[in-house]
């Protein structure tokens, strides 16, 4: 937690802060309001260590620690990470150069650029950016939006306890902001503190949790921040906060809207508005996403709606609680803990029992519909915190691969899980994803990615050319039939594979024991409890506030009657229509009621 207390700051007979106090929580976006020469630039440099400890009064307080900052050094090495209004970015380096620039890895004394591109691209793929950025693009060639981006990335990168952002959204084009207030939302899975200093008030609303306005060098008013009110879509569905993002769509949190005060929780998926204004790619996603509503399965997210309206593709889903599969690799890798192999089977081993259900999907004439993935990566896998492993985004992923094949005949996206056919004709069977999965299963097993690269030719190459080494090879003592398991499903002659998903889960199965739902649940909270502890937290302030809110009433049919009258008796055919409906409503008023006709006795003629 970030804490200013008292603090005051002068230039010789000018106070230009009169004890501001300001503080920020993990896991949280606190905003900081104020007009030009409110004292908002030099708070920020007390914190960036420009003005040191010494030249001001008051506390600077980390985690319960007072800091006594010197130096901009000193703020970086306590965790403070701040990214000014004037870009530090060097337009002529790659993206990845400048992300870990003063953090290159050496060899023998030079900067190992292998290591240094792959870098790069992990923290690319950990913020959710790896498909809009390359790293060997300059960072001069960027748009403005996504070079922000990259200079935020660049603060994180070190393990930043407190991300300050100065004006972050100056110069940005309306959609580029939208995609940054976007983002930032979902780094609060982060748990870091974030500073948000703006002098537009409407930038903090709807962002912020709180917001502390300043006015004169003193803290006027600290209030919470307002949650953006939840949007209607489709005609039935609510959405509300985001908690995910990505280099395609948005993930909100939802709620149905039904008869009778029916609702209940779900994910909408809202693609990105330059995709979603691609006739192309719309029509495309919309006839596989309805293909892939046919798939029923515990291991597949079902999908329960889809819909286009008012520029938004949106795709409706069941919520799951629980983590990207991408996400818990993530954390595993930083805390140093190797998954275990049990685990590690009985996500893959759900992984294809999902697969082949899709593979067997049918039509309502009992026909296959040819269902293939294409795309089964780890960002496409949810574990939840029941211990089910789910797969998503079936209807995506073909959509998104025609669009990108047919950009020059470019191929973007997770190569290093694409099947060697895929890559080279565009051909996919079924056995494509059993290759994919098997990728997975070699990288669950190791603890390390098994096709990487600078650039994404160099992937290419290898997943074509190199060499697979069994995975004892990086994991000793593990089981001879899990090599041998992994190695058949990723054979680059697809005949040599597993005939089918469900032949591969079985293997598995019978080669060690996968664990159960309760161990894989209880991994999954020991390795992603704080992300899963804010979403759960959204999802109980939105229960909330669809329990306050009050249920609709219905109008008495002679109030919708009124209405309606009143509505048609602008003209004089409304008027001669108005009478004959009043004379009907009291007709039937003045009808004297039927007195009820006594039943027969049983065993008379009456009662047949």
């Amino acid at each position: 937690m970030l804490q200013l207390v008292g603090i005051e700051k002068s230039f010789g007979p000018l106070q230009v802060l009169k004890r501001a106090d300001l503080s920020a929580h993990p896991a949280e976006i606190a905003g900081l309001y104020g007009d030009s020469g409110a004292g908002k630039s030099t708070l920020v440099k007390i914190l960036a260590g420009v003005y040191p400890h010494g030249s001001y009064r008051g506390q600077l307080v980390l985690d319960g620690e007072v800091q006594r900052l010197t130096s901009p050094a000193d703020a970086r090495r306590a965790g403070i990470a701040v990214v000014h209004q004037q870009s530090m970015l060097v337009p002529q380096l790659s993206v990845a150069h400048n992300l870990m620039l003063g953090h290159e890895p050496r060899r023998f004394g030079l900067v190992d650029e292998e290591r240094l591109q792959s870098q790069a691209q992990a923290l690319l793929e950990r913020y959710g950016f790896a498909d809009q950025i390359s790293p060997a693009t300059a960072v001069g060639d960027l748009p403005g939006g996504l070079r922000q981006i990259v200079e935020i990335i660049r603060a994180l990168a070190h393990d930043a306890r407190v991300l300050v952002l100065d004006e972050p959204a100056a110069g940005l084009l309306p959609t580029e902001r939208d995609r940054l207030f976007a983002w930032l939302r979902t780094l609060r899975r982060e748990r870091t503190a974030c500073l948000y200093v703006a002098h537009r008030i409407d930038e903090l609303i709807g962002l912020c949790d709180q917001i502390t306005v300043l006015r004169d060098g003193m803290t006027a008013r600290t209030v919470s921040g307002a949650p953006q009110a939840p949007r209607s879509v489709g005609g039935r569905y609510l959405v509300h906060d985001e908690i995910a993002a990505g280099g395609m769509a948005t993930v909100h949190l939802g709620k149905t809207r039904g008869p009778f005060g029916f609702s209940s929780t779900v994910a909408i998926k809202r693609l990105h508005p330059h995709l979603a204004r691609d006739p192309e790619f719309v029509a495309m996603f919309l006839d596989e996403a309805r293909l892939a509503s046919r798939v029923h399965h515990p291991n597949v997210v079902p999908v329960l709606d889809v819909f286009a309206e008012d520029g938004d593709l949106s795709l409706v889903m069941e919520y799951v609680e629980g983590e990207s599969l991408a996400q818990l690799c993530r954390h595993a890798a930083l805390a140093q803990a190797e998954i275990p192999v049990a685990i590690a089977v009985a996500i893959t081993a759900s992984i294809l029992h999902g697969l082949h259900a899709a593979h067997e999907a049918r039509d309502e004439q009992g026909a296959l519909l040819g269902l293939v993935h294409r795309d089964v990566s780890p960002q496409n896998v949810i574990v939840g915190t029941d211990g089910v492993v789910r797969l998503i985004d079936f209807g995506i992923a073909k959509a998104a691969g025609r669009r990108t094949a047919s950009r020059n005949g470019q191929l973007k996206g997770k190569i290093a899980y694409m099947a060697p056919e895929q890559i080279q004709r565009g051909g996919v069977t079924r056995r494509t994803d059993v290759y994919g999965a098997a990728v997975l299963l070699w990288e669950l097993l190791t603890g390390e990615r098994l096709f990487e690269g600078e650039t994404e030719g160099m992937i290419l190459g290898r997943v074509l050319d190199d060499l697979v080494p069994p995975p004892s090879s990086l994991r000793p003592g593990l089981p001879a039939a899990l090599d041998e398991i992994a190695l058949r499903g990723l054979d680059r002659d697809q005949e040599r594979r597993f005939e089918s998903a469900r032949a591969m889960a079985r293997a598995l199965e019978a080669a060690l024991r996968p664990a159960g739902p309760d161990e894989i649940g209880e991994w999954v909270q020991a390795m992603a409890g704080p992300a899963l502890a804010v979403r759960q937290d959204k999802l109980t302030r939105l229960e909330r506030e669809a329990a306050a809110e009050p249920e609709p009433t219905r109008a008495a049919p002679i109030e919708r009657a009124a209405i309606t009258a009143s509505a048609i008796a602008a003209s004089s055919r409304g008027r001669r229509a108005l009478s004959r409906l009043l004379a009907v409503i009291l007709r039937r008023r003045s009808r004297p009621a039927r007195s009820p006709v006594p039943r027969s006795a049983p065993g008379s003629r009456g009662s047949r």
